[in-house]
Protein backbone atom coordinates (compact mmCIF):
# COMPACT_ATOMS: atom_id res chain seq x y z
CA UNK A 1 0.00 0.00 0.00
CA UNK A 2 1.56 3.45 -0.66
CA UNK A 3 1.35 6.63 0.97
CA UNK A 4 -1.29 7.82 -0.59
CA UNK A 5 -3.48 4.85 -0.23
CA UNK A 6 -7.15 5.86 1.08
CA UNK A 7 -9.32 2.94 3.39
CA UNK A 8 -12.43 5.34 3.58
CA UNK A 9 -14.32 3.03 0.62
CA UNK A 10 -18.23 4.55 0.96
CA UNK A 11 -20.63 1.97 -0.48
CA UNK A 12 -18.21 -0.62 -0.32
CA UNK A 13 -20.73 -2.98 1.55
CA UNK A 14 -23.08 -2.19 -1.09
CA UNK A 15 -20.49 -4.01 -3.51
CA UNK A 16 -20.72 -7.75 -4.96
CA UNK A 17 -17.75 -9.76 -3.71
CA UNK A 18 -15.87 -9.68 -7.04
CA UNK A 19 -16.83 -5.97 -7.18
CA UNK A 20 -14.81 -5.80 -3.88
CA UNK A 21 -12.21 -7.71 -5.01
CA UNK A 22 -11.66 -5.77 -7.75
CA UNK A 23 -11.68 -2.81 -6.09
CA UNK A 24 -9.09 -4.25 -3.15
CA UNK A 25 -6.64 -5.00 -6.30
CA UNK A 26 -7.12 -1.98 -7.57
CA UNK A 27 -6.29 0.11 -4.40
CA UNK A 28 -3.38 -2.00 -2.84
CA UNK A 29 -1.52 -3.16 -6.55
CA UNK A 30 -2.08 -6.83 -6.07
CA UNK A 31 -3.01 -9.24 -8.95
CA UNK A 32 -6.60 -9.48 -9.12
CA UNK A 33 -5.83 -13.90 -9.71
CA UNK A 34 -4.26 -13.66 -6.30
CA UNK A 35 -7.25 -12.31 -4.83
CA UNK A 36 -9.60 -14.12 -6.27
CA UNK A 37 -7.84 -16.92 -4.83
CA UNK A 38 -8.72 -16.15 -1.23
CA UNK A 39 -12.11 -17.51 -2.35
CA UNK A 40 -11.68 -20.25 -4.85
CA UNK A 41 -7.93 -21.75 -2.82
CA UNK A 42 -7.46 -22.33 0.38
CA UNK A 43 -5.24 -24.83 2.66
CA UNK A 44 -5.51 -27.97 1.50
CA UNK A 45 -6.40 -31.13 3.14
CA UNK A 46 -2.69 -33.07 2.15
CA UNK A 47 -1.18 -29.49 3.58
CA UNK A 48 -3.69 -29.82 6.52
CA UNK A 49 -2.61 -33.51 7.04
CA UNK A 50 1.06 -32.09 7.46
CA UNK A 51 0.56 -29.95 9.52
CA UNK A 52 -1.52 -31.33 12.68
CA UNK A 53 -2.01 -35.04 14.03
CA UNK A 54 -5.25 -36.97 13.06
CA UNK A 55 -6.28 -34.45 10.59
CA UNK A 56 -10.08 -35.41 8.93
CA UNK A 57 -10.50 -31.91 6.67
CA UNK A 58 -10.36 -28.03 6.92
CA UNK A 59 -12.32 -25.57 8.18
CA UNK A 60 -13.10 -22.62 6.67
CA UNK A 61 -13.58 -19.10 7.52
CA UNK A 62 -15.36 -16.19 5.92
CA UNK A 63 -12.99 -13.45 5.65
CA UNK A 64 -13.80 -9.52 5.10
CA UNK A 65 -12.16 -6.41 5.42
CA UNK A 66 -12.62 -3.20 7.95
CA UNK A 67 -12.24 -0.75 6.37
CA UNK A 68 -12.29 3.23 7.17
CA UNK A 69 -9.02 2.75 9.62
CA UNK A 70 -6.36 4.94 9.76
CA UNK A 71 -3.36 4.43 12.21
CA UNK A 72 -0.55 6.97 12.99
CA UNK A 73 -1.44 8.80 9.94
CA UNK A 74 -1.50 6.08 7.49
CA UNK A 75 -4.43 3.69 6.20
CA UNK A 76 -4.67 0.01 6.07
CA UNK A 77 -7.27 -2.08 5.14
CA UNK A 78 -7.42 -5.09 7.77
CA UNK A 79 -8.35 -8.28 7.23
CA UNK A 80 -10.61 -10.19 9.51
CA UNK A 81 -12.06 -13.64 9.63
CA UNK A 82 -14.97 -13.94 11.46
CA UNK A 83 -17.95 -16.14 11.82
CA UNK A 84 -20.34 -13.72 13.23
CA UNK A 85 -21.98 -10.84 11.29
CA UNK A 86 -22.03 -7.41 12.42
CA UNK A 87 -18.49 -7.61 13.46
CA UNK A 88 -16.55 -5.80 10.61
CA UNK A 89 -19.67 -3.65 10.23
CA UNK A 90 -19.13 -2.69 13.87
CA UNK A 91 -15.40 -2.07 13.20
CA UNK A 92 -15.53 -0.71 10.04
CA UNK A 93 -17.96 2.11 11.65
CA UNK A 94 -15.60 2.66 14.83
CA UNK A 95 -12.97 3.30 12.43
CA UNK A 96 -15.09 5.76 10.61
CA UNK A 97 -15.56 7.99 13.79
CA UNK A 98 -11.83 7.58 15.04
CA UNK A 99 -11.05 9.01 11.12
CA UNK A 100 -12.95 12.34 11.82
CA UNK A 101 -10.16 12.93 14.73
CA UNK A 102 -6.81 12.00 14.04
CA UNK A 103 -7.53 8.37 13.25
CA UNK A 104 -5.65 5.58 15.95
CA UNK A 105 -2.05 6.73 17.35
CA UNK A 106 -0.07 3.53 18.73
CA UNK A 107 2.38 3.24 21.02
CA UNK A 108 4.62 -0.14 20.78
CA UNK A 109 6.97 -1.63 23.39
CA UNK A 110 10.17 -3.22 22.99
CA UNK A 111 8.83 -7.03 21.69
CA UNK A 112 10.53 -8.31 25.11
CA UNK A 113 9.50 -12.06 25.61
CA UNK A 114 10.06 -14.51 28.79
CA UNK A 115 11.30 -17.46 28.67
CA UNK A 116 10.48 -19.71 32.70
CA UNK A 117 13.13 -21.97 33.85
CA UNK A 118 11.59 -23.88 37.26
CA UNK A 119 14.12 -25.11 39.47
CA UNK A 120 12.81 -27.45 42.52
CA UNK A 121 14.43 -28.90 45.58
CA UNK A 122 17.12 -25.79 46.48
CA UNK A 123 18.90 -26.24 49.25
CA UNK A 124 19.83 -22.81 49.90
CA UNK A 125 17.77 -20.47 47.68
CA UNK A 126 20.08 -17.29 48.77
CA UNK A 127 23.30 -18.98 47.73
CA UNK A 128 21.75 -20.18 44.25
CA UNK A 129 20.52 -16.86 43.56
CA UNK A 130 24.27 -15.55 44.47
CA UNK A 131 25.83 -17.99 42.51
CA UNK A 132 23.21 -17.46 39.26
CA UNK A 133 24.01 -13.96 39.25
CA UNK A 134 27.57 -14.09 39.07
CA UNK A 135 27.35 -16.56 35.85
CA UNK A 136 24.73 -14.20 34.36
CA UNK A 137 26.62 -12.40 31.07
CA UNK A 138 28.02 -16.06 30.72
CA UNK A 139 24.38 -17.66 31.02
CA UNK A 140 23.78 -14.49 28.39
CA UNK A 141 26.20 -15.17 26.20
CA UNK A 142 25.16 -19.04 26.15
CA UNK A 143 21.72 -18.94 25.80
CA UNK A 144 22.42 -16.33 22.48
CA UNK A 145 25.11 -18.89 20.96
CA UNK A 146 22.62 -20.72 18.75
CA UNK A 147 20.68 -17.76 17.26
CA UNK A 148 22.92 -15.88 14.92
CA UNK A 149 20.14 -14.51 13.01
CA UNK A 150 18.54 -13.28 15.95
CA UNK A 151 21.52 -11.59 17.37
CA UNK A 152 22.55 -10.00 13.57
CA UNK A 153 18.53 -8.74 13.84
CA UNK A 154 19.56 -6.91 16.99
CA UNK A 155 17.70 -9.10 19.45
CA UNK A 156 18.99 -12.06 21.67
CA UNK A 157 18.85 -12.76 25.39
CA UNK A 158 19.11 -9.81 27.31
CA UNK A 159 18.32 -10.63 31.01
CA UNK A 160 17.82 -12.43 33.88
CA UNK A 161 15.34 -12.31 36.55
CA UNK A 162 14.76 -14.69 39.49
CA UNK A 163 11.56 -15.16 41.75
CA UNK A 164 11.33 -16.98 44.85
CA UNK A 165 7.80 -18.43 45.05
CA UNK A 166 7.24 -20.61 48.66
CA UNK A 167 5.01 -23.32 49.10
CA UNK A 168 0.74 -22.41 48.45
CA UNK A 169 -0.43 -24.95 50.64
CA UNK A 170 0.86 -27.95 53.13
CA UNK A 171 0.18 -30.46 49.80
CA UNK A 172 1.52 -28.22 47.74
CA UNK A 173 3.73 -31.20 45.80
CA UNK A 174 6.54 -28.69 44.41
CA UNK A 175 7.30 -26.74 48.01
CA UNK A 176 9.00 -24.00 47.76
CA UNK A 177 10.87 -23.40 44.45
CA UNK A 178 13.25 -20.47 42.36
CA UNK A 179 11.70 -19.92 38.82
CA UNK A 180 13.69 -17.94 36.22
CA UNK A 181 13.12 -16.17 33.86
CA UNK A 182 15.11 -15.31 30.58
CA UNK A 183 14.39 -11.63 28.96
CA UNK A 184 14.50 -12.04 25.19
CA UNK A 185 14.01 -9.20 22.26
CA UNK A 186 12.61 -11.10 19.85
CA UNK A 187 12.25 -8.50 17.17
CA UNK A 188 9.30 -9.54 14.85
CA UNK A 189 9.39 -13.21 15.74
CA UNK A 190 6.58 -14.88 17.96
CA UNK A 191 9.43 -15.94 19.83
CA UNK A 192 8.71 -19.64 21.27
CA UNK A 193 11.43 -21.34 19.36
CA UNK A 194 14.36 -19.57 20.28
CA UNK A 195 12.82 -19.02 23.74
CA UNK A 196 12.61 -22.81 23.96
CA UNK A 197 15.55 -23.75 22.46
CA UNK A 198 17.94 -20.96 25.04
CA UNK A 199 16.08 -22.17 27.80
CA UNK A 200 16.61 -26.01 27.24
CA UNK A 201 20.60 -24.68 26.40
CA UNK A 202 20.74 -23.56 29.78
CA UNK A 203 18.87 -26.05 32.08
CA UNK A 204 21.29 -28.45 32.99
CA UNK A 205 23.97 -25.62 34.26
CA UNK A 206 21.33 -23.76 35.84
CA UNK A 207 20.72 -26.63 37.93
CA UNK A 208 24.41 -27.32 38.89
CA UNK A 209 24.63 -23.85 39.92
CA UNK A 210 21.43 -23.99 41.97
CA UNK A 211 21.85 -27.07 43.35
CA UNK A 212 18.71 -28.20 42.32
CA UNK A 213 15.99 -29.76 39.93
CA UNK A 214 14.72 -28.57 36.77
CA UNK A 215 11.83 -29.02 35.47
CA UNK A 216 9.73 -26.33 33.41
CA UNK A 217 11.64 -24.30 30.84
CA UNK A 218 9.16 -22.81 28.29
CA UNK A 219 7.96 -19.91 27.03
CA UNK A 220 5.65 -17.73 28.85
CA UNK A 221 2.61 -17.19 27.19
CA UNK A 222 1.92 -13.75 29.31
CA UNK A 223 3.75 -10.98 27.22
CA UNK A 224 3.03 -8.19 29.62
CA UNK A 225 6.52 -6.70 28.11
CA UNK A 226 5.71 -6.84 24.11
CA UNK A 227 2.52 -4.39 24.13
CA UNK A 228 0.69 -2.01 21.78
CA UNK A 229 -1.51 0.81 23.20
CA UNK A 230 -3.62 2.25 20.77
CA UNK A 231 -5.86 5.40 21.45
CA UNK A 232 -8.26 7.57 19.32
CA UNK A 233 -10.65 10.08 19.69
CA UNK A 234 -13.65 11.67 17.68
CA UNK A 235 -13.54 14.89 15.72
CA UNK A 236 -14.30 17.90 17.18
CA UNK A 237 -17.75 17.58 14.66
CA UNK A 238 -18.85 14.98 16.36
CA UNK A 239 -17.59 15.59 20.00
CA UNK A 240 -21.34 16.38 21.50
CA UNK A 241 -22.50 13.08 19.83
CA UNK A 242 -19.78 11.06 21.36
CA UNK A 243 -20.02 12.21 24.39
CA UNK A 244 -23.35 10.53 25.28
CA UNK A 245 -22.16 7.63 23.18
CA UNK A 246 -18.89 7.42 25.72
CA UNK A 247 -21.16 8.01 28.29
CA UNK A 248 -23.43 5.04 27.19
CA UNK A 249 -20.69 3.03 27.27
CA UNK A 250 -19.33 3.93 30.69
CA UNK A 251 -22.43 2.97 31.78
CA UNK A 252 -22.20 -0.20 30.67
CA UNK A 253 -18.68 -1.10 31.46
CA UNK A 254 -20.01 -0.26 35.39
CA UNK A 255 -22.01 -3.21 34.72
CA UNK A 256 -19.66 -5.66 34.14
CA UNK A 257 -17.49 -4.28 36.68
CA UNK A 258 -19.81 -5.39 39.01
CA UNK A 259 -22.04 -7.85 37.63
CA UNK A 260 -20.09 -11.99 36.84
CA UNK A 261 -22.73 -12.39 33.86
CA UNK A 262 -21.55 -8.91 31.78
CA UNK A 263 -17.64 -9.22 33.25
CA UNK A 264 -17.62 -12.54 31.33
CA UNK A 265 -19.43 -11.42 28.16
CA UNK A 266 -16.67 -8.17 28.42
CA UNK A 267 -14.13 -10.62 28.90
CA UNK A 268 -15.08 -12.80 25.70
CA UNK A 269 -15.84 -9.23 23.42
CA UNK A 270 -11.57 -8.79 24.00
CA UNK A 271 -10.80 -12.28 23.51
CA UNK A 272 -12.51 -12.23 20.65
CA UNK A 273 -11.40 -8.97 18.72
CA UNK A 274 -8.06 -10.41 19.33
CA UNK A 275 -8.10 -13.82 17.80
CA UNK A 276 -10.78 -12.12 14.57
CA UNK A 277 -7.68 -9.90 13.62
CA UNK A 278 -4.89 -11.99 14.35
CA UNK A 279 -6.27 -15.40 12.70
CA UNK A 280 -5.29 -13.46 8.77
CA UNK A 281 -2.27 -13.08 10.09
CA UNK A 282 -1.57 -16.29 11.00
CA UNK A 283 -0.93 -15.21 14.38
CA UNK A 284 -1.02 -18.64 17.00
CA UNK A 285 -4.49 -18.85 18.50
CA UNK A 286 -3.24 -20.51 21.51
CA UNK A 287 -1.05 -17.95 22.38
CA UNK A 288 -3.40 -14.74 21.86
CA UNK A 289 -6.22 -16.90 24.05
CA UNK A 290 -3.84 -17.43 26.89
CA UNK A 291 -2.66 -13.84 26.88
CA UNK A 292 -5.97 -12.48 26.31
CA UNK A 293 -7.47 -14.47 29.30
CA UNK A 294 -4.25 -13.58 31.34
CA UNK A 295 -4.12 -10.12 30.89
CA UNK A 296 -7.93 -8.68 31.31
CA UNK A 297 -8.10 -9.25 34.79
CA UNK A 298 -5.48 -7.86 36.92
CA UNK A 299 -5.75 -6.41 40.24
CA UNK A 300 -9.51 -6.73 40.35
CA UNK A 301 -10.10 -4.36 37.58
CA UNK A 302 -11.47 -5.54 34.40
CA UNK A 303 -8.96 -4.35 31.23
CA UNK A 304 -8.49 -5.49 27.79
CA UNK A 305 -5.07 -5.85 26.10
CA UNK A 306 -3.86 -6.80 22.95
Amino acid sequence: MTETFKSDLAGFYKLTMDERRKRIAALTGLDPSDIIELGEKGLSVEQADQMVENAVGVLGMPLGVCVNLRVDGRDWLLPMAVEEPSVIAACSNAAKMLRSGEGVKSHVTAPLMIGQIQILDVPDHAAARRAIFAEKQSLLEQANSGHPALIAAGGGALDIELYDLPRIEDEDPCGDMLVLHLVVDVRDAMGANAINSMCERLASRIALLSGGRVVLRILSNLNDRRLVTVEGEEGRARVREGDRRSQRVRRARSVSRHDAQQGDHERRRCRAARLRSGLPRGRSRRARVCGARRSIHRDGALACRG
